[in-house]
């Protein structure tokens, strides 16, 4: 995930990580934006969490955003255009966050799309890639995504192994 958000070339990147709950999804997602945050290489990481039909943002006021058009705001904010929040069209908001993102390198991260009706999202994200990038997480199989993760659990052996491991470290 680390090397696909890396890339530089203009292939679309909407990259899905699926799997149980509690499997380790967000935590893989958290993992890759914290290295591209150290590595700076975007000019801005945006992360959302999706729950049942809403927006949260993940920002100091942890304000609760509920559309498609509370998320563009967010976006507006984090990439400071204030004049994208003023806009009262959904359609003319779209377009501007939409060109904003064309012109910055963002890493736009979605925790648990199916809070939204699932991976048919990106019918309207798509086309905000390039050369801003997208990961999402679901509990839900992706298939609408340029790449696709399936996180499964480990075998038993390889389970007590790692927890040897981990307590052997500590």
């Amino acid at each position: 995930i680390i090397e696909q958000l890396s890339a530089r070339h203009e292939t679309p990147w909407i990259i899905g990580i699926s799997g149980i709950p509690g499997i380790g999804k967000t935590s893989l997602a958290l993992k890759a934006a914290h290295h591209h945050r150290s590595e700076e290489s975007f000019d801005a990481i945006i992360w959302v969490i999706a729950e049942t039909r809403s927006w949260i943002p993940i920002s100091e006021d942890r304000q609760k955003a509920t559309s498609f058009n509370d998320l563009y705001d967010e976006i507006a904010e984090v990439l400071k255009i204030d004049s994208i929040i003023r806009l009262e069209s959904i359609t003319e908001k779209r377009k501007q966050v939409r060109e904003a993102l064309k012109g910055s390198r963002c890493l736009l991260v979605i925790d648990g799309v199916e809070g939204l009706g699932g991976w048919d999202i990106f019918n309207d994200l798509k086309d905000f890639v390039q050369p801003t990038k997208i990961i999402a997480t679901s509990n839900i199989h992706a298939d609408q995504v340029d790449h696709h993760y399936l996180l499964e659990g480990m075998d038993r052996e390889a389970a007590l192994e790692l927890m040897r491991a981990e307590c052997k470290a500590k």
